[in-house]
């Protein structure tokens, strides 16, 4: 999903940062796997889009990764057709081999789950259709239950959890970025990595100034946290990244909506043009050739 997206730091030898309360107290996150900056595409269904994309990435993307997104919902995971997302929801037995085994490839599952969904449950399926090569999982919810991410974790600790931040978890702390960042603090030791997603791949254009004010306000908070911005994104619209670029160094992104055509089928090239072009933006000093990289 494209996304505002957030990595806790490793853990220092005292075991986390100190807890407390109030607007800019350093509070205990921790992580159990990191997450790396990263290109995002999501809305894959087939193995040969995920092969297409990354022969045309470059050899040598310093300090990034592509991040292969793949939709899942309630409906799918329990073997039943989304009407609304049928070219961008494959079939959950066929999720495991569209993940590539490529040493640029951050393989990730983005699971819209409803608030009666037993939650935990569902996480540990995902993971288990997912296969090996399963890097990270996002959880799109509106501040879903920490009792539920507690017991996934308990479970299974080698795969990154990424909490997605959408229109009704912004409108639940009232929009103000303080108060969503000192939310934040619920899911300490739970969480992996925060996405803010207000377009939820709709191709709705992120406000850039917006963006700023929580990147700066969470940056504030809880200092040393990766950070990234979505929304909207594709090859015509990276103008919106630039701005921030220089301002956050490691800024992950990522993008859906705009990588489609008018039929909602997902269009390689354009997601190739838009790796291409954000790369240029956010590793400026990356290059070489594409379609070189072996696989793993």
């Amino acid at each position: 999903m494209p996304c505002f997206f957030l990595r806790f730091s490793p853990l220092p030898a005292g075991g986390g940062r100190e807890r407390g309360e109030g607007p800019g107290v350093r509070c205990l996150l921790r992580y159990s796997q990191p997450v790396d900056p990263y290109v995002g595409v999501s809305g894959f269904t087939a193995d040969w889009q995920v092969s297409d994309l990354l022969r045309s990435v470059p050899d040598r993307v310093a300090g990034r990764r592509i991040m292969i997104g793949v939709l899942v919902s309630e409906r799918t995971l329990h073997g039943r057709a989304e009407p609304r997302g049928a070219n961008r929801l494959p079939a959950v037995d066929q999720i495991a081999g569209i993940f590539a085994d490529h040493p640029l490839a951050l393989n990730a599952i983005h699971l819209y789950a409803p608030g009666e969904a037993p939650l935990a449950a569902s996480l540990r399926a995902v993971t288990e259709l997912a296969g090996p090569r399963l890097h990270a999982l996002q959880l799109n919810a509106a501040w879903p239950p920490p009792a539920a991410l507690r017991a996934y974790r308990e479970e299974v600790s080698s795969v990154g959890l990424v909490l997605q931040i959408g229109k009704a978890a912004i409108a639940a702390v009232k929009g103000s970025p303080e108060s969503l960042a000192r939310r934040l603090t619920d899911y300490a030791g739970l969480a992996d990595a925060i996405l803010l997603d207000p377009s939820g791949g709709r191709g709705i254009p992120f406000d850039t100034g917006m963006a700023g004010t929580f990147l700066e306000a969470i940056r504030a908070a809880h200092p040393g946290l990766g950070l990234g911005v979505a929304g909207g994104l594709g090859p015509e619209t990276l103008d919106l990244v630039a701005p921030l670029a220089g301002r956050f160094p490691g800024l992950s992104i990522d993008a859906e909506g705009r990588l489609r055509d008018a039929g909602d089928r997902f269009v390689p090239a354009r997601a190739a043009e838009y790796v291409r072009r954000a790369l240029a933006i956010l590793e400026p000093g990356s290059g070489g050739r594409s379609g070189t990289s072996p696989a793993c």
